[in-house]
């Protein structure tokens, strides 16, 4: 996800900003500064290398509340409740580390300049100096990383839910297979003039396929009874089709029956085994379906199909509609044996 960094922070705005309250400030200070000394404003370089250095301190302290704010967020995030205890922390943190860095930048500086150290008004009137500033520096630098981390998590968001619409969309588009249509219409084709009660039964289970396809086309949820009801006609389809070269074993326990996952997986997951492993009296294909009180366990031997590199779209959908919703599902291919953990979702 991106996140707020310092990069981001630093952006033309932000420089704009404070070159500009440094510019009102400096200012503000050197008119002060010659109407109680009664000492006339004269605009030399020397006077614009100070401003100029002044920037560069108050971009380095703005980088350092910056880095505050953010670990701050982390430890003592904004809320109703927090919001007195945050802004106490704010003046307090902020007040000793303004105060350590423009007494420290002020020695510096001096002694470049001068070849001494500033007396103690000096350092008092420069940390009161840095008091002021954190009046403008605090709450700019707040607001800015309040504003533009919700920016971006908003974006995070549109981006993850059209991310998911087309998921969706490649899901229904690929829950009813062409060629599994295609197979399965040839299967009837046949079945109509060898054994027409078969074909009456196979039209039965067909029909209850592409049934139950259109009834949870539009939904996000489906129990194991009603997806095992479904999965016992697509597999009885599937043997009609492979007789004993296929073998799927459901195993859903009673207990496990009201459990909830996303319509049409074990089903996609099952289409996956036959388009990329094969399936045939010399290589009979055994899927294992088992239910326990975390998710679901597919496994099955591994015999891929030598015109196949991966493990195709279906696969890759499911994974994706599951951490949409913030689950996991686990893959692991072994030299043997392909194992998916679907989990529960509430």
């Amino acid at each position: 996800m991106n996140k707020y960094n310092l990069k981001k922070f630093l952006n033309w705005k932000t420089l704009m900003v404070l070159l500009l309250f440094n510019f009102v400030f400096d200012s503000f200070i050197i008119f002060m500064f010659s109407h109680y000394m009664k000492v006339p404003i004269v605009f030399t370089l020397d006077m614009f290398k100070v401003m100029l250095l002044s920037f560069i301190g108050l971009l380095g302290l703005a980088i350092i509340i910056f880095i505050i704010v953010k670990w701050l967020n982390k430890k003592l995030p904004w809320s109703p409740k927090t919001a007195l205890l945050r802004t106490v922390v704010d003046l307090f943190i902020f007040t000793i580390v303004t105060s350590v860095w423009i007494t420290g930048y002020n020695i510096i500086d001096t002694y470049i300049r001068f070849g001494g150290v500033p007396d103690f008004d000096s350092i008092v009137l420069r940390c009161t100096m840095g008091v002021i500033i954190n009046f403008f520096l605090i709450p700019f630098i707040e607001l800015s990383v309040l504003l533009n981390t919700k920016y971006i998590s908003e974006l995070e968001t549109k981006k993850l839910e059209l991310e998911n619409q087309k998921i969706k969309y490649e899901v229904l588009k690929n829950q009813i297979n062409p060629h599994f249509l295609f197979n399965s219409l040839s299967v009837l084709n046949s079945l109509i003039s060898i054994e027409p009660s078969k074909a009456k039964e196979f039209t039965s289970s067909f029909s209850k396929v592409l049934r139950h396809v259109l009834d949870f086309k539009y939904t996000d949820s489906i129990t194991l009874k009603e997806e095992k009801e479904f999965l016992e006609h697509y597999v009885y389809l599937l043997k009609t089709r492979f007789g004993d070269a296929l073998n799927v074993k459901v195993t859903i326990p009673d207990e496990f029956m009201n459990k909830i996952i996303l319509p049409m997986v074990l089903q996609l997951l099952i289409e996956n085994v036959i388009k990329h492993n094969e399936v045939s009296d010399n290589h009979p294909m055994t899927v294992v379906v088992e239910a326990n009180d975390k998710g679901i366990f597919v496994h099955n031997k591994v015999q891929l199909k030598s015109s196949v590199s991966s493990w195709g779209i279906g696969l890759d959908n499911i994974k994706k509609r599951y951490e949409s919703l913030g689950y996991t599902v686990e893959v692991k291919k072994e030299q043997e044996m392909f194992n998916i953990f679907i989990p529960y979702i509430q």
